[in-house]
């Protein structure tokens, strides 16, 4: 596994790949992009055996109906299958991995509703930042949780967890742990 391009230098999984950082548009598992070449692709199929049919059957109902069924049945067969198997290998590397250590950035934006009540009031935004390590065979996890400024205390400023087993416990600030 080291050596790998999902993996850093010390042998730990880099859990999600470049390209699943970016944001890009996302219709039942297809970019922008693809999906508007699936469609016209479909549709121009759908069209040249929707006029077929509608020759061969004498009814000219027969071109629209294929029309859209062409260009619907490939995005129903493709539905999430791209999402599903990039999450299906990243789960298969961190079971070949055993231990793992993780990091996120998350943050929250609260937009006031669109009333006479909220006018000029500005969307706030809040953050968490989460660092931790797990290992599934001992069943052992440690995460850590700041808000806003992330871990520039260091972990006494932080909320710490640790899972061993089936038991939990919880400290603020470097306190005494207790049991959660």
């Amino acid at each position: 596994m080291p050596g790998s391009p999902d993996s850093q230098r010390d042998g730990m999984v880099t859990f999600l790949p470049h390209h699943l950082n970016r944001q890009p548009v996302v219709v039942l598992g297809l970019t922008a992009d693809e999906l508007w070449i699936c469609a016209g692709l479909s549709a121009t199929v759908g069209l040249v055996l929707g006029i077929a049919l509608a020759w061969l059957t004498a009814t000219l109902a027969m071109a629209p109906t294929v029309v859209v069924a062409a260009v619907a049945a490939p995005l129903l067969l493709r539905a999430g299958t791209s999402d599903a198997r990039a999450l299906d290998a990243v789960w298969a590397r961190v079971e070949q991995a055993g231990a793992y250590r993780f990091s996120a950035h998350v943050s929250q934006t609260l937009a006031p509703q669109p009333t006479a009540v909220n006018a000029g009031r500005q969307s706030t935004t809040r953050g968490l930042y989460l660092e931790g390590r797990t290992d599934r065979a001992a069943e052992a996890l440690h995460l850590t949780v700041w808000s806003e400024g992330g871990g520039v205390g260091g972990p006494a400023s932080g909320v710490e967890f640790k899972v061993d087993g089936d038991r939990a416990f919880a400290r603020q600030g470097g306190g005494a742990w207790q049991e959660a």
